[in-house]
């Protein structure tokens, strides 16, 4: 068995139909794929049984027509059936369309006909055909007596029935009446706009092609040139609208890290009290807005101590607040259960940052393990400033400050064999002073230490001073040689933490980076 398709873009074609089964539908992976209007992506599916083939709907959108009614089910094909596909009409034969009952018959006039009536005939079988004629239909030759009254008594042609039957029917939509208004396809996307006028009345009608021939180009182009116009105002609002968010966002976050910042500084205070052999020791620490202030009160000693540095070094600021961040110190809760009635220690620990603040108090028992990471923070960051966060006597404090004093003397004397031996000098003479800070009267050793620290630091001055004079006449030369080695000793005498140190840092990494590039030219 053969289809063979009336209209659509494969009109004239003919297909003969192979098994087991063919889909129909838009989609590519059908057997038979159809880009014609109403044709759904898997509209309907040809099967053979037998002898038979039997055609199903798919579930399409318009539905599948056999001779003009929906089916429903299966339904057994035979030659002659016409098929609707949305708007693609095929029409089934047994051999090819020019063997088959399908034929165009032919309708003639004749003298002995009434005026105003049209006689049809059916053409004659071939010979051998087997075939038989059709028979005349009843309701086409109704349609054709309605036709006005035929001024030539000769014969001619008429298109096929069945299609001229489906041109009486009102088009399935304006598109398919533009697309097709007398049964001829559309092979082209650009053909088929051509044939639709966006721009005109409705219900107005085209008369003929070269009529309206400059107004339909002018119509098209002005469709594409709006289409175009109108995605390249949205593409270009849509960028300046997310530019604009972008920027409200930034400005946002900004804002709020800055308020963030400001509303909340880092605080730490740290308090200490032992009641132990007949004494009383106190430490408290306590940082906010980058000033740190100590306190040492000793009554046994008579040691009452309170030193203040204002704009603290940021790199040890920074280093306890992030050991402080790291606990899990703002999640505790204070313990409430009642302690001994005098206890020995009590201990203090209030933090804050951001949008957090938390107080705990340990008395005499064991603290948790945040409690006390922070505690041995703050012991380091005591000791950096030459202070303890525990109790000693007079004599042990002497006996530290003696300790401290010696070392320096000797550092100082062999200054000139290692260039950090000056800089730890003065630090042991720091300490010294530090240590011997509580006493009233101050003891000797107080006063020596000092004038001792006093001249190592100019000693020290001068030093960094030659240094960097012989390492910028070494650039001056180009010696790039003799620079290096000049940094390296600028490292090792300058203060880690002096702006000097730091710059000489930066400047060696880009000395060894000059001088590798060099080499490899």
């Amino acid at each position: 068995m053969k289809i063979y398709f009336v209209n659509g873009p494969r009109k004239d074609e003919t297909l003969e139909m192979q098994g087991p089964a063919l889909t129909v539908g838009r989609e590519t992976d059908n057997t038979i794929s159809l880009l014609v209007g109403g044709v759904s992506r898997y509209h309907s599916k040809f099967e053979l049984h037998g002898t038979s083939w039997l055609l199903s709907d798919l579930g399409s959108t318009n539905g599948t027509k056999v001779n003009g009614i929906k089916i429903a089910a299966p339904q057994e094909l035979k030659p002659g059936d016409m098929i609707y596909f949305g708007d693609q009409h095929v029409k089934v034969f047994e051999n090819s369309p020019d063997e088959s009952s399908g034929f165009p018959p032919i309708i003639e006039t004749t003298s002995g006909t009434a005026a105003g009536e049209i006689k049809i005939l059916s053409p004659e079988p071939m010979e051998n055909s087997g075939i038989k004629a059709p028979e005349p239909l009843d309701a086409v030759e109704s349609v054709f007596k309605r036709q006005p009254q035929m001024t030539s008594p000769t014969a001619r042609t008429i298109p096929d029935i069945n299609g001229l039957l489906e041109q009486e029917q009102e088009p399935s939509s304006y598109f398919a009446e533009v697309l097709q208004p007398t049964g001829e396809s559309v092979h082209s996307p650009l053909a088929a706009l051509s044939k639709i006028n966006f721009f005109g009345k409705k219900g107005k009608t085209q008369t003929t092609e070269t009529e309206h021939e400059k107004p339909r180009k002018h119509a098209n182009a002005l469709f594409y040139v709006s289409v175009i116009g109108l995605a390249v105002i949205f593409i270009s609002i849509y960028f300046v609208f997310d530019k604009i968010a972008a920027e409200k966002i930034a400005i946002a976050t900004a804002q709020k890290q800055k308020a963030v910042k400001e509303k909340s500084p880092f605080l730490l205070i740290y308090r200490k009290q032992v009641i132990k052999n007949n004494n009383i020791f106190y430490f408290s620490l306590s940082i906010e807005h980058g000033n740190v202030v100590f306190t040492v009160d000793d009554l046994k000693a008579d040691i009452h101590y309170t030193k203040t540095i204002e704009n603290a070094e940021e790199s040890r600021l920074n280093e306890i607040e992030q050991l402080v961040r790291g606990t899990s110190f703002m999640a505790l809760k204070q313990d409430n259960s009642p302690g001994p009635a005098k206890p020995e220690s009590i201990r203090t620990i209030i933090a804050g940052y951001d949008d957090n603040l938390n107080e705990i108090t340990v008395k005499d028992n064991f603290a948790s393990s945040s409690f006390e990471s922070i505690e041995v923070a703050v012991d380091e960051f005591a000791s950096n400033y030459d202070l303890r966060t525990i109790s000693l006597t007079p004599e042990e404090l002497k006996s530290e400050a003696e300790k401290a004093f010696t070392k320096a003397e000797e550092l100082f004397t062999n200054e000139e064999a290692r260039p950090e031996n000056l800089r730890e000098a003065i630090a042991r003479y720091k300490m010294a002073v530090e240590f011997l800070n509580p006493f009233s009267p101050k003891p000797p050793m107080w006063n020596s230490a000092r004038k001792k620290q006093q001249e190592a630091t100019a000693v020290l001055e001068k030093r960094i001073k030659d240094i960097d004079f012989d390492f910028r006449k070494a650039l001056q030369m180009d010696d790039y040689s003799r620079a290096l080695e000049l940094s390296s000793q600028m490292l090792l005498t300058a203060d880690p933490y002096s702006k000097t140190y730091v710059k000489y840092k930066k400047v060696r990494m880009e000395l060894e980076s000059k001088m590798r590039s060099l080499k490899k030219k």
